[in-house]
């Protein structure tokens, strides 16, 4: 599965200086990334700094690792 959002701002500004983390957990095991692509935006921004032009590109993408173990014949005692 992906999902993917794209956000812009004509100006933004941070009071706090946001903490960001993403985390994928869950059964049955699985793989997963994101990322993102700004453009007006640092990877780190500062509090009370006003930014201009912003657009951020942002995907998540996962899927679930099968299981390589194979099921059980029905006709095996």
């Amino acid at each position: 599965m992906v999902f993917s959002a794209t956000v812009r701002a004509d100006s933004v500004a941070f009071e706090e200086a946001p903490s960001v983390a993403v985390t994928f957990s869950g059964e049955p095991a699985h793989e997963s990334g994101s990322g993102s692509r700004r453009t007006g935006l640092p990877e780190h921004v500062s509090e009370g700094e006003t930014y201009r032009a912003v657009r951020v590109d942002y995907v998540i993408a996962a899927r679930v690792v099968a299981d390589e173990t194979p099921a059980p014949d029905e006709d095996d005692p």
